[in-house]
Protein backbone atom coordinates (compact mmCIF):
# COMPACT_ATOMS: atom_id res chain seq x y z
CA UNK A 1 0.00 0.00 0.00
CA UNK A 2 0.87 3.05 -1.07
CA UNK A 3 -0.77 6.53 0.69
CA UNK A 4 -0.93 9.58 -1.75
CA UNK A 5 -1.09 13.03 0.11
CA UNK A 6 -0.31 11.18 3.35
CA UNK A 7 0.94 13.69 5.34
CA UNK A 8 0.32 17.77 4.95
CA UNK A 9 3.04 20.19 4.75
CA UNK A 10 0.60 23.67 4.46
CA UNK A 11 2.24 26.31 6.35
CA UNK A 12 3.80 25.73 10.20
CA UNK A 13 2.73 21.64 9.61
CA UNK A 14 5.10 18.31 8.94
CA UNK A 15 3.88 17.32 12.14
CA UNK A 16 3.80 13.91 13.62
CA UNK A 17 6.09 12.62 10.55
CA UNK A 18 8.11 10.48 12.67
CA UNK A 19 4.77 8.80 13.69
CA UNK A 20 4.01 7.57 10.57
CA UNK A 21 6.91 6.20 9.51
CA UNK A 22 7.12 4.42 13.29
CA UNK A 23 4.16 2.33 11.53
CA UNK A 24 5.04 2.59 7.97
CA UNK A 25 8.45 0.60 9.10
CA UNK A 26 6.65 -1.75 11.79
CA UNK A 27 4.84 -3.25 9.01
CA UNK A 28 6.32 -4.57 5.36
CA UNK A 29 2.71 -3.96 2.60
CA UNK A 30 3.12 -0.44 4.00
CA UNK A 31 5.61 1.62 1.32
CA UNK A 32 4.92 5.00 1.81
CA UNK A 33 3.26 7.85 0.72
CA UNK A 34 3.28 11.48 -0.32
CA UNK A 35 3.18 14.85 0.81
CA UNK A 36 0.97 17.22 0.18
CA UNK A 37 2.57 19.24 -1.37
CA UNK A 38 6.34 20.22 -2.39
CA UNK A 39 5.93 23.34 -3.60
CA UNK A 40 4.34 27.21 -2.10
CA UNK A 41 2.62 27.52 -5.16
CA UNK A 42 2.26 31.45 -5.08
CA UNK A 43 3.70 34.74 -7.46
CA UNK A 44 5.81 37.10 -6.76
CA UNK A 45 4.63 40.73 -5.99
CA UNK A 46 6.20 44.44 -5.34
CA UNK A 47 3.70 46.56 -3.52
CA UNK A 48 3.83 50.45 -4.04
CA UNK A 49 6.59 50.58 -1.05
CA UNK A 50 9.08 48.19 -3.65
CA UNK A 51 8.35 45.76 -0.62
CA UNK A 52 8.45 42.24 -2.48
CA UNK A 53 6.28 39.26 -0.98
CA UNK A 54 4.37 36.19 -2.21
CA UNK A 55 1.23 36.26 -3.32
CA UNK A 56 -1.78 33.13 -3.19
CA UNK A 57 -5.25 33.03 -5.01
CA UNK A 58 -7.64 34.82 -3.21
CA UNK A 59 -5.53 37.79 -4.35
CA UNK A 60 -6.57 37.38 -7.85
CA UNK A 61 -9.72 37.84 -9.56
CA UNK A 62 -12.74 40.25 -9.67
CA UNK A 63 -14.93 40.07 -6.17
CA UNK A 64 -17.24 37.17 -6.31
CA UNK A 65 -14.65 34.97 -8.22
CA UNK A 66 -14.24 31.43 -7.01
CA UNK A 67 -10.74 30.30 -4.93
CA UNK A 68 -9.44 28.58 -2.35
CA UNK A 69 -7.49 31.26 -0.66
CA UNK A 70 -3.84 30.78 0.56
CA UNK A 71 -4.78 26.62 0.42
CA UNK A 72 -2.14 26.12 -2.35
CA UNK A 73 0.53 27.51 -0.08
CA UNK A 74 1.04 24.20 0.95
CA UNK A 75 4.53 22.97 0.09
CA UNK A 76 7.86 21.87 1.78
CA UNK A 77 9.61 24.78 0.21
CA UNK A 78 8.74 28.28 -0.52
CA UNK A 79 8.03 29.29 -4.27
CA UNK A 80 11.61 29.80 -4.78
CA UNK A 81 12.36 26.28 -3.62
CA UNK A 82 14.05 27.87 -0.47
CA UNK A 83 13.38 24.56 2.28
CA UNK A 84 10.67 25.10 5.17
CA UNK A 85 11.62 24.57 8.76
CA UNK A 86 9.39 21.07 8.26
CA UNK A 87 11.85 20.01 5.09
CA UNK A 88 14.88 19.27 7.89
CA UNK A 89 11.95 16.72 9.42
CA UNK A 90 11.43 15.02 6.18
CA UNK A 91 14.66 14.77 5.64
CA UNK A 92 15.73 13.26 8.85
CA UNK A 93 12.91 10.98 8.74
CA UNK A 94 13.54 9.56 5.38
CA UNK A 95 17.11 8.54 5.77
CA UNK A 96 17.76 5.35 4.94
CA UNK A 97 20.20 4.47 7.72
CA UNK A 98 18.72 3.38 11.18
CA UNK A 99 20.10 3.84 14.42
CA UNK A 100 19.15 1.84 17.57
CA UNK A 101 20.82 2.32 21.06
CA UNK A 102 21.29 -1.59 22.09
CA UNK A 103 23.28 -0.46 25.62
CA UNK A 104 24.76 2.88 25.69
CA UNK A 105 26.86 2.52 28.89
CA UNK A 106 29.40 0.51 27.27
CA UNK A 107 28.57 2.10 23.57
CA UNK A 108 26.77 -0.66 22.14
CA UNK A 109 24.78 0.12 18.66
CA UNK A 110 23.05 -1.36 16.53
CA UNK A 111 22.58 -0.22 12.98
CA UNK A 112 19.98 -0.70 9.93
CA UNK A 113 21.11 -0.18 5.89
CA UNK A 114 17.59 0.84 4.35
CA UNK A 115 18.66 0.93 1.11
CA UNK A 116 17.25 -1.59 -1.33
CA UNK A 117 20.81 -1.24 -3.64
CA UNK A 118 23.61 0.08 -1.64
CA UNK A 119 26.00 -1.19 0.94
CA UNK A 120 26.84 1.08 3.99
CA UNK A 121 30.82 0.17 3.13
CA UNK A 122 30.91 2.79 1.00
CA UNK A 123 29.98 5.49 3.64
CA UNK A 124 32.31 7.13 6.10
CA UNK A 125 30.71 6.21 9.78
CA UNK A 126 31.55 9.39 12.53
CA UNK A 127 30.42 9.61 16.01
CA UNK A 128 31.69 12.22 18.65
CA UNK A 129 30.60 12.79 22.42
CA UNK A 130 29.04 16.53 23.06
CA UNK A 131 29.11 18.22 26.20
CA UNK A 132 27.57 21.89 26.75
CA UNK A 133 28.01 22.51 22.74
CA UNK A 134 31.82 20.81 23.15
CA UNK A 135 33.23 18.11 21.50
CA UNK A 136 35.15 15.76 24.18
CA UNK A 137 35.54 12.03 22.51
CA UNK A 138 35.16 11.66 18.73
CA UNK A 139 36.28 8.32 16.66
CA UNK A 140 35.66 6.89 13.22
CA UNK A 141 34.39 3.60 12.25
CA UNK A 142 35.93 1.28 9.60
CA UNK A 143 32.63 -0.05 7.94
CA UNK A 144 32.24 -3.61 6.94
CA UNK A 145 30.07 -5.39 3.96
CA UNK A 146 27.00 -4.21 4.90
CA UNK A 147 24.28 -5.33 2.10
CA UNK A 148 21.04 -3.69 2.22
CA UNK A 149 18.18 -4.49 5.02
CA UNK A 150 21.51 -6.11 7.75
CA UNK A 151 21.22 -4.87 10.90
CA UNK A 152 24.91 -4.68 12.29
CA UNK A 153 25.82 -4.04 15.90
CA UNK A 154 28.92 -1.59 16.72
CA UNK A 155 30.68 -1.40 19.69
CA UNK A 156 31.97 2.27 19.71
CA UNK A 157 35.20 2.71 22.05
CA UNK A 158 33.69 5.07 24.46
CA UNK A 159 36.24 6.21 26.77
CA UNK A 160 34.67 7.00 31.00
CA UNK A 161 33.43 9.88 30.87
CA UNK A 162 34.31 11.75 34.60
CA UNK A 163 31.20 14.12 34.51
CA UNK A 164 31.18 17.75 34.94
CA UNK A 165 29.05 18.95 37.71
CA UNK A 166 25.73 19.65 35.97
CA UNK A 167 26.55 18.62 32.56
CA UNK A 168 24.82 16.37 30.52
CA UNK A 169 26.68 14.38 27.51
CA UNK A 170 25.13 13.08 24.19
CA UNK A 171 26.57 11.06 21.53
CA UNK A 172 26.14 11.99 18.15
CA UNK A 173 26.36 9.67 14.95
CA UNK A 174 26.59 10.75 11.14
CA UNK A 175 27.34 8.93 7.97
CA UNK A 176 28.97 10.60 5.06
CA UNK A 177 30.50 9.84 1.37
CA UNK A 178 33.63 11.13 0.43
CA UNK A 179 32.57 11.02 -3.70
CA UNK A 180 29.74 12.97 -5.72
CA UNK A 181 27.22 10.58 -5.64
CA UNK A 182 24.15 10.55 -7.47
CA UNK A 183 24.09 14.24 -8.10
CA UNK A 184 25.37 14.83 -4.47
CA UNK A 185 27.91 16.76 -3.84
CA UNK A 186 31.30 14.82 -1.87
CA UNK A 187 31.29 14.75 1.62
CA UNK A 188 27.82 15.29 2.41
CA UNK A 189 25.95 13.90 5.13
CA UNK A 190 23.33 10.94 4.54
CA UNK A 191 22.03 10.15 8.24
CA UNK A 192 22.54 11.47 11.71
CA UNK A 193 21.82 10.07 15.00
CA UNK A 194 21.62 11.22 18.49
CA UNK A 195 21.02 9.49 21.51
CA UNK A 196 21.84 10.95 25.22
CA UNK A 197 24.29 9.25 27.75
CA UNK A 198 23.15 7.67 31.02
CA UNK A 199 26.16 9.90 32.58
CA UNK A 200 24.86 13.51 34.23
CA UNK A 201 27.07 15.66 36.42
CA UNK A 202 25.92 16.28 39.97
CA UNK A 203 23.88 19.40 39.91
CA UNK A 204 25.71 22.41 41.65
CA UNK A 205 23.82 23.97 44.18
CA UNK A 206 24.32 27.79 45.21
CA UNK A 207 24.50 28.17 48.91
CA UNK A 208 22.05 30.71 50.44
CA UNK A 209 24.06 31.71 52.79
CA UNK A 210 26.28 33.56 50.77
CA UNK A 211 23.78 35.74 49.24
CA UNK A 212 23.28 39.40 49.11
CA UNK A 213 21.00 41.01 51.57
CA UNK A 214 17.53 42.11 50.27
CA UNK A 215 15.50 45.19 51.53
CA UNK A 216 11.62 45.54 50.80
CA UNK A 217 9.49 48.50 50.76
CA UNK A 218 5.69 48.71 50.42
CA UNK A 219 4.58 52.12 48.74
CA UNK A 220 0.85 52.42 47.74
CA UNK A 221 0.58 48.93 45.43
CA UNK A 222 4.13 49.20 44.98
CA UNK A 223 6.80 46.59 46.00
CA UNK A 224 10.22 47.21 45.52
CA UNK A 225 12.92 44.38 46.49
CA UNK A 226 16.37 46.16 46.61
CA UNK A 227 19.79 44.55 46.96
CA UNK A 228 23.31 45.01 45.36
CA UNK A 229 23.30 46.54 41.72
CA UNK A 230 19.14 45.70 41.78
CA UNK A 231 15.74 46.81 42.16
CA UNK A 232 12.38 44.87 41.23
CA UNK A 233 9.22 46.19 41.64
CA UNK A 234 5.95 44.59 41.39
CA UNK A 235 2.75 45.92 40.89
CA UNK A 236 0.67 44.31 43.88
CA UNK A 237 -2.88 45.32 42.07
CA UNK A 238 -2.60 43.57 39.24
CA UNK A 239 0.00 40.89 40.29
CA UNK A 240 2.61 41.61 37.60
CA UNK A 241 6.62 42.39 38.04
CA UNK A 242 6.48 45.88 36.49
CA UNK A 243 10.21 46.23 36.66
CA UNK A 244 14.18 44.73 36.91
CA UNK A 245 16.53 47.50 37.13
CA UNK A 246 19.83 45.68 37.16
CA UNK A 247 23.27 47.77 37.67
CA UNK A 248 21.20 51.24 36.53
CA UNK A 249 19.90 49.37 33.71
CA UNK A 250 16.66 48.10 32.80
CA UNK A 251 16.29 44.86 31.77
CA UNK A 252 12.58 44.57 30.75
CA UNK A 253 10.25 46.29 28.95
CA UNK A 254 6.96 44.23 29.95
CA UNK A 255 7.11 41.94 32.79
CA UNK A 256 6.35 38.53 32.45
CA UNK A 257 2.41 37.47 32.30
CA UNK A 258 0.62 33.96 31.99
CA UNK A 259 0.30 33.13 28.20
CA UNK A 260 -1.91 30.63 26.82
CA UNK A 261 -2.19 31.42 23.10
CA UNK A 262 -0.31 30.53 20.24
CA UNK A 263 -1.38 32.18 16.88
CA UNK A 264 -3.42 29.71 14.54
CA UNK A 265 -1.43 27.72 12.10
CA UNK A 266 -3.18 26.88 8.78
CA UNK A 267 -3.67 23.34 10.27
CA UNK A 268 -5.63 25.47 13.20
CA UNK A 269 -8.01 27.28 11.03
CA UNK A 270 -8.94 23.97 9.23
CA UNK A 271 -10.39 22.83 12.82
CA UNK A 272 -11.90 26.23 14.01
CA UNK A 273 -9.16 26.37 16.59
CA UNK A 274 -9.36 30.17 17.00
CA UNK A 275 -13.29 29.67 17.72
CA UNK A 276 -12.99 26.61 19.67
CA UNK A 277 -9.77 27.58 22.02
CA UNK A 278 -10.17 31.16 21.55
CA UNK A 279 -11.36 31.88 25.34
CA UNK A 280 -7.71 31.43 25.96
CA UNK A 281 -6.63 33.92 23.40
CA UNK A 282 -6.41 37.19 25.94
CA UNK A 283 -6.91 35.38 28.92
CA UNK A 284 -3.71 35.79 30.28
CA UNK A 285 -4.22 39.62 30.50
CA UNK A 286 -7.28 39.03 31.89
CA UNK A 287 -6.16 37.64 34.97
CA UNK A 288 -7.27 39.10 38.02
CA UNK A 289 -5.50 39.11 41.81
CA UNK A 290 -6.89 37.63 43.84
CA UNK A 291 -4.42 36.87 46.75
CA UNK A 292 -1.12 38.21 47.26
CA UNK A 293 1.15 37.44 50.08
CA UNK A 294 5.06 38.59 50.71
CA UNK A 295 7.31 36.89 52.60
CA UNK A 296 11.46 37.50 53.79
CA UNK A 297 12.69 34.17 54.94
CA UNK A 298 15.98 34.78 54.73
CA UNK A 299 18.05 37.82 54.53
CA UNK A 300 18.71 36.94 51.47
CA UNK A 301 15.49 35.76 49.78
CA UNK A 302 12.15 37.21 49.42
CA UNK A 303 9.34 35.40 48.04
CA UNK A 304 6.04 37.23 46.17
CA UNK A 305 3.07 34.93 45.53
CA UNK A 306 0.06 36.10 43.47
CA UNK A 307 -2.96 33.84 42.84
CA UNK A 308 -5.65 34.96 40.05
CA UNK A 309 -8.96 33.73 39.06
CA UNK A 310 -9.05 33.56 34.97
CA UNK A 311 -12.14 34.83 33.63
CA UNK A 312 -13.62 34.56 30.39
CA UNK A 313 -14.53 37.24 27.99
CA UNK A 314 -17.64 37.78 30.15
CA UNK A 315 -16.09 37.72 33.13
CA UNK A 316 -17.15 34.50 33.93
CA UNK A 317 -14.23 32.45 35.54
CA UNK A 318 -12.45 29.26 34.09
CA UNK A 319 -9.32 28.98 36.07
CA UNK A 320 -6.84 29.70 38.73
CA UNK A 321 -3.41 30.49 38.25
CA UNK A 322 -0.45 30.94 41.15
CA UNK A 323 2.60 32.98 40.23
CA UNK A 324 5.66 32.53 42.91
CA UNK A 325 8.32 34.81 42.11
CA UNK A 326 11.16 33.83 44.44
CA UNK A 327 14.28 36.56 44.30
CA UNK A 328 17.77 36.08 45.59
CA UNK A 329 20.83 38.26 46.37
CA UNK A 330 22.34 37.66 43.68
CA UNK A 331 19.87 39.25 41.29
CA UNK A 332 18.16 36.02 40.54
CA UNK A 333 14.57 35.42 40.13
CA UNK A 334 12.72 32.17 40.39
CA UNK A 335 9.36 31.77 38.88
CA UNK A 336 6.96 29.11 39.42
CA UNK A 337 3.20 28.86 37.88
CA UNK A 338 0.96 26.75 38.51
CA UNK A 339 -2.62 26.69 35.92
CA UNK A 340 -5.87 25.02 36.85
CA UNK A 341 -8.98 24.56 34.81
CA UNK A 342 -12.85 24.73 36.50
CA UNK A 343 -13.70 22.02 34.68
CA UNK A 344 -13.33 19.47 31.74
CA UNK A 345 -15.95 21.39 29.97
CA UNK A 346 -13.71 24.33 29.63
CA UNK A 347 -11.75 23.92 26.31
CA UNK A 348 -7.95 22.91 26.36
CA UNK A 349 -5.03 25.44 26.61
CA UNK A 350 -3.21 25.37 23.42
CA UNK A 351 0.13 27.07 25.42
CA UNK A 352 1.36 26.79 29.30
CA UNK A 353 3.65 29.68 29.47
CA UNK A 354 4.46 33.01 30.35
CA UNK A 355 5.33 35.93 27.74
CA UNK A 356 7.11 39.40 28.45
CA UNK A 357 8.86 41.93 26.58
CA UNK A 358 12.73 42.75 26.91
CA UNK A 359 14.54 45.62 25.24
CA UNK A 360 14.93 45.83 21.33
CA UNK A 361 19.14 45.96 21.91
CA UNK A 362 19.15 42.32 23.32
CA UNK A 363 19.34 40.60 19.45
CA UNK A 364 21.75 38.26 20.34
CA UNK A 365 20.69 34.77 21.09
CA UNK A 366 22.27 31.96 22.56
CA UNK A 367 20.60 28.04 23.47
CA UNK A 368 21.50 24.94 24.78
CA UNK A 369 18.48 22.70 23.61
CA UNK A 370 16.72 21.63 20.48
CA UNK A 371 17.48 23.54 17.35
CA UNK A 372 18.50 24.88 14.99
CA UNK A 373 15.87 24.93 12.99
CA UNK A 374 12.39 25.89 14.01
CA UNK A 375 10.68 22.80 16.29
CA UNK A 376 7.64 21.72 17.69
CA UNK A 377 6.79 19.08 20.43
CA UNK A 378 5.63 16.86 16.96
CA UNK A 379 7.86 18.12 14.76
CA UNK A 380 11.52 17.39 16.57
CA UNK A 381 13.28 14.30 15.37
CA UNK A 382 15.45 16.71 13.03
CA UNK A 383 16.56 18.91 15.95
CA UNK A 384 19.22 17.67 18.19
CA UNK A 385 20.22 18.95 21.15
CA UNK A 386 23.02 21.51 20.88
CA UNK A 387 24.51 24.55 21.97
CA UNK A 388 23.86 27.12 19.13
CA UNK A 389 24.22 31.01 18.03
CA UNK A 390 21.15 33.32 16.00
CA UNK A 391 19.63 36.24 16.37
CA UNK A 392 15.97 37.42 16.74
CA UNK A 393 15.88 38.62 13.39
CA UNK A 394 16.77 35.10 12.87
CA UNK A 395 14.19 33.42 14.73
CA UNK A 396 11.25 34.59 12.30
CA UNK A 397 9.87 32.23 9.53
CA UNK A 398 8.60 34.06 7.00
CA UNK A 399 5.19 31.66 6.16
CA UNK A 400 3.42 33.34 3.54
CA UNK A 401 0.59 33.60 5.34
CA UNK A 402 1.76 34.40 8.83
CA UNK A 403 0.97 32.23 11.72
CA UNK A 404 2.59 30.88 14.58
CA UNK A 405 6.49 30.00 13.94
CA UNK A 406 10.31 30.05 15.42
CA UNK A 407 9.39 27.40 18.51
CA UNK A 408 12.28 25.48 19.94
CA UNK A 409 11.85 22.81 22.78
CA UNK A 410 13.38 20.77 25.48
CA UNK A 411 15.80 24.26 25.77
CA UNK A 412 18.42 23.79 29.09
CA UNK A 413 19.02 27.69 29.35
CA UNK A 414 19.47 30.36 27.01
CA UNK A 415 20.90 34.41 26.53
CA UNK A 416 19.46 37.21 24.89
CA UNK A 417 22.02 40.31 24.92
CA UNK A 418 23.20 43.05 23.26
CA UNK A 419 26.12 43.81 21.90
CA UNK A 420 28.13 44.91 24.76
CA UNK A 421 26.99 41.46 26.55
CA UNK A 422 24.78 42.52 28.55
CA UNK A 423 21.18 40.51 28.96
CA UNK A 424 19.25 38.19 30.49
CA UNK A 425 19.84 34.13 31.09
CA UNK A 426 16.54 32.44 31.32
CA UNK A 427 17.35 29.20 32.49
CA UNK A 428 14.71 25.73 33.02
CA UNK A 429 13.98 23.70 35.97
CA UNK A 430 14.71 21.45 34.26
CA UNK A 431 13.63 22.18 30.85
CA UNK A 432 11.27 24.62 29.03
CA UNK A 433 10.11 26.05 25.72
CA UNK A 434 10.64 29.39 24.24
CA UNK A 435 10.43 31.27 21.06
CA UNK A 436 12.05 35.14 20.84
CA UNK A 437 10.99 37.19 18.39
CA UNK A 438 10.53 41.29 17.77
CA UNK A 439 6.49 40.10 17.11
CA UNK A 440 3.81 39.68 19.64
CA UNK A 441 1.14 36.60 18.66
CA UNK A 442 -1.61 39.49 16.86
CA UNK A 443 0.86 40.17 14.26
CA UNK A 444 0.63 36.63 13.08
CA UNK A 445 -3.23 36.41 13.24
CA UNK A 446 -5.39 36.32 10.29
CA UNK A 447 -9.01 37.45 10.54
CA UNK A 448 -9.77 33.92 10.45
CA UNK A 449 -9.68 31.45 8.11
CA UNK A 450 -8.10 32.31 4.39
CA UNK A 451 -7.97 29.14 2.40
CA UNK A 452 -11.46 29.12 1.22
CA UNK A 453 -13.51 31.67 -1.02
CA UNK A 454 -14.16 34.76 1.00
CA UNK A 455 -15.65 37.75 -0.42
CA UNK A 456 -13.72 39.92 2.24
CA UNK A 457 -10.47 38.28 0.26
CA UNK A 458 -8.48 41.62 -0.82
CA UNK A 459 -8.81 43.27 2.88
CA UNK A 460 -8.38 40.08 5.17
CA UNK A 461 -6.01 37.87 3.48
CA UNK A 462 -2.48 38.31 5.57
CA UNK A 463 0.52 38.27 3.64
CA UNK A 464 4.68 38.83 4.96
CA UNK A 465 4.38 42.58 4.50
CA UNK A 466 1.87 42.37 7.05
CA UNK A 467 4.60 41.54 9.73
CA UNK A 468 6.38 44.45 10.82
CA UNK A 469 9.18 43.92 13.22
CA UNK A 470 8.95 46.11 16.44
CA UNK A 471 11.02 47.65 18.68
CA UNK A 472 11.12 45.13 21.54
CA UNK A 473 12.25 41.46 22.05
CA UNK A 474 9.01 39.30 22.55
CA UNK A 475 9.63 36.29 24.73
CA UNK A 476 7.58 33.74 25.61
CA UNK A 477 9.01 30.92 28.32
CA UNK A 478 7.02 28.13 28.43
CA UNK A 479 6.07 24.48 29.52
CA UNK A 480 4.94 23.67 26.15
CA UNK A 481 2.67 24.80 23.29
CA UNK A 482 0.34 21.91 21.26
CA UNK A 483 1.84 20.29 18.32
CA UNK A 484 1.66 21.60 14.97
CA UNK A 485 0.03 18.69 13.68
CA UNK A 486 -0.02 16.88 9.79
CA UNK A 487 -2.81 15.08 8.72
CA UNK A 488 -4.61 17.78 6.78
CA UNK A 489 -5.70 21.32 7.09
CA UNK A 490 -9.32 20.85 6.97
CA UNK A 491 -10.74 19.43 10.46
CA UNK A 492 -8.26 16.88 11.69
CA UNK A 493 -7.18 17.76 15.11
CA UNK A 494 -3.65 17.64 16.19
CA UNK A 495 -2.95 14.02 17.87
CA UNK A 496 -3.89 13.60 21.51
CA UNK A 497 -0.58 12.83 23.01
CA UNK A 498 0.73 16.60 21.66
CA UNK A 499 -2.07 18.66 22.91
CA UNK A 500 -2.18 20.33 26.58
CA UNK A 501 -5.19 17.62 27.92
CA UNK A 502 -4.98 17.71 31.40
CA UNK A 503 -6.47 20.59 34.02
CA UNK A 504 -3.83 20.61 35.96
CA UNK A 505 -0.06 22.21 34.98
CA UNK A 506 3.16 23.79 36.12
CA UNK A 507 6.41 24.79 35.58
CA UNK A 508 9.60 26.69 36.90
CA UNK A 509 11.99 29.03 35.33
CA UNK A 510 14.66 31.18 36.34
CA UNK A 511 15.99 34.82 35.14
CA UNK A 512 19.07 36.06 35.86
CA UNK A 513 20.68 39.77 34.25
CA UNK A 514 24.23 38.82 33.22
CA UNK A 515 26.85 40.91 31.49
CA UNK A 516 29.83 40.01 29.54
CA UNK A 517 32.33 39.14 31.99
CA UNK A 518 29.97 36.45 33.18
CA UNK A 519 30.66 32.85 33.18
CA UNK A 520 27.57 31.51 31.33
CA UNK A 521 28.10 27.78 31.14
CA UNK A 522 28.93 28.30 35.17
CA UNK A 523 25.86 30.10 35.82
CA UNK A 524 23.06 28.14 34.00
CA UNK A 525 24.55 25.10 35.85
CA UNK A 526 23.44 26.59 39.19
CA UNK A 527 20.46 25.53 40.91
CA UNK A 528 18.88 27.62 43.78
CA UNK A 529 17.65 26.01 46.54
Amino acid sequence: MIMCEYAHAMGNSTGNLQDYWDVIEKYPKLQGGFIWDWVDQGFLKTNENGEKYWTYGGDYGEEGIPSDGNFNINGLVWPDRTPHPGLFEVNKVYQYIGFEPVDLKTGMIKIKNKYDFTNLSEFNFDWDVVSDGKVVQSGKIPLPDFRPKVEIAFLLPLKKIDPIPGAEYFLNMRFSRSDEWNYVPEDHVYATAQFKLPVEGKPVITKEDKLAVLQTKTIDKKLEVSGVDMKIIFDLGTGRLTSFNYKGKEIIKKGPEPDFWRPPTDNDYGYDMDKLLGVWKKAGERTVVTKANISQPELGKVVATFNYDIPDESGKKIGGYATTFTIYGSADVVIKNQFSKLSDNIPEIPRMGMQMQLPEEFTNLKWLGRGPHENYVDRKTSADVGLYESTVADQYTPYIRPQENGYKTETRWLTLTNDNGSGILVSGDPLICFAALNNIHDDFESPGKLSQYRKDAKTANTHTIDVKPRDLVNLNVDLGQMGVGGDNSWGALIHPKYRLLDKKYEYSFRIKPIVKEDDILKLAKEILK
